[in-house]
């Protein structure tokens, strides 16, 4: 699929999505989530259709420029990967981890799960299960409030440095991270590289999130930063599509169908994050698109459903990885 190595217009993309403006909502002096979230996705939805959508990079929900057919990143019949992600932004959400792997787990599949330390850390136990069944536990920002980006670079190694004493098992068991909202800043993206092997946190393009109108690096094919794997979320977000665009669960099916003939043209990886919160089995709407989508992207036999760790292995674990600051801010 690569070489990996060798990506430096995609990696230029990622050092602007990296610093692009603060968003405002970070700025304020109290917590986003005060704010009910009905509240907060009609305020997104007027917002976008008040926002016009420039004609610049990246275009969506496929931007061209930047990907060429890739070969030989994955062994036939296998032509791109399948990584499923869930974010637990809450506590109350590890209820429903159980009944999303029920279904995947019959159907055959791996997951990756994102877990945010002081709101839905889990127990080692929790974490080692669900390893024990080929998943993964991914680190999802510090509190999801939108502040850790813009933190200066030593406060962040110090905050993963507290998690990663209070819990032990998480060195062992958590490469990957995301950050909350998948804001990115150069300080955020060093002190993940200093920790982690694997960023999931940057979009190949996301409309209507929280930099408003179009961004993301542009790619679907994984490229490093520093000694990092970036795997881009490559495809768009249940919570933007239904919520924000108002599209309907069929429509937001068809877009991830279409995304992944796209991201299967290119040899790249198709990354899928859902909220449970949004898509479980008692959001029923939602919930069927999610399982249409993923029985249609088993029955294809071309994609690799697997998790990030295994697409690093995959892709760059046998290549020397050099070490560089990942970016510079502006």
């Amino acid at each position: 699929m690569t070489p990996v190595l060798e990506r430096p217009a995609a990696r230029a993309a990622a050092s602007a999505y990296a610093n692009l403006p603060r968003p405002l909502f970070t700025r304020l002096p109290f917590d986003y989530r005060v704010v009910p979230p009905r509240i907060r996705t009609a305020g997104l939805r007027l917002l976008a259709r008040l926002t016009p959508m420039p004609s610049r990079f990246p275009s969506w929900p496929i931007e061209p420029s930047l990907d060429t057919p890739q070969t030989g990143g994955f062994a036939a019949p296998f032509r791109a990967g399948l990584v499923l992600t869930h974010d637990i932004d809450t506590r109350a959400e590890l209820e429903l981890v159980e009944p999303i792997r029920s279904f995947e787990r019959a159907c055959g599949a791996v997951s990756a799960w994102g877990f945010v330390p002081s709101r839905s850390w889990p127990t080692e136990e929790g974490a080692r299960g669900l390893a024990a069944e080929g998943c993964e536990v991914y680190w999802h920002d510090l509190r999801h409030d939108g502040k850790l980006a813009f933190q200066p670079l030593a406060r962040i190694r110090a905050a993963f440095a507290r998690v990663d004493e209070a819990s032990p098992w998480a060195t062992e068991l958590i490469q990957s991270f995301r950050s909350g909202h998948l804001l990115m800043t150069p300080d955020l993206m060093t002190a993940i590289d200093d920790r982690f092997a694997i960023d999931l946190s940057i979009p190949d393009t996301e409309r209507h999130g929280p930099y408003g109108g179009t961004a993301g690096c542009g790619t679907v094919v994984p490229f490093l930063i520093g000694r990092c794997l970036e795997i881009p979320l490559s495809l768009p977000q249940d919570v933007y599509m239904r919520h924000v665009d108002g599209f309907d669960a069929i429509e937001a099916l068809r877009v991830w169908q279409s995304k992944v003939e796209h991201i299967v043209s290119m040899g790249g990886v198709a990354v899928l994050n859902t909220h449970p919160v949004w898509v479980n089995p008692w959001r029923t709407d939602m919930w069927q698109a999610y399982r249409s989508f993923l029985e249609w992207a088993i029955d294809r036999g071309d994609l690799l459903v697997t998790t990030p760790g295994a697409i690093r292995r995959l892709l760059i674990d046998d290549v020397p990885r050099p070490a560089v600051t990942p970016f510079a801010a502006r």
